[in-house]
């Protein structure tokens, strides 16, 4: 009877040990790359806390880097596509403020070149 209480206590605690270090770090990695696919990252830094596994802590470590990464380069290129859209727009207005026909004047000749934004 002592045998198999010990038996049920140290399956218990190895299960509790497994799961804390080993599954739930892993669990965690998947949480957090389903909230950066979602864009729930935004103004976030992406950290995971350490485990006492240092195999796996160089995982995370990684995944927390390659995170933050790809987090900033989607950031930089919407504000790209943000200023592109905007330099679109200004030569846009530009071209339309240009007069197309110069005026004559007599006894003198005007060369004009623009180019808008």
């Amino acid at each position: 009877m002592i045998l198999a209480s010990i038996v049920v206590i140290e399956f218990l605690v190895l299960s509790h040990a497994i799961n804390k270090f080993f599954y739930q770090p892993i669990k965690d990695l998947e949480t957090t790359i389903k909230r950066f696919y979602h864009g729930e990252y935004k103004n976030n830094n992406i950290q995971f806390k350490e485990s006492w596994n240092p195999n796996l802590n160089f995982v995370l470590k990684f995944f927390g880097q390659t995170l933050n990464t790809l987090k900033n380069i989607k950031t930089e290129f919407l504000h790209g596509k943000e200023i592109k859209s905007e330099v679109d727009l200004a030569g846009e207005i530009q071209g339309k403020m240009l007069t197309k026909k110069l005026t004559k004047v007599p006894d003198l000749d005007i060369i004009v070149k623009s180019k808008s934004a």
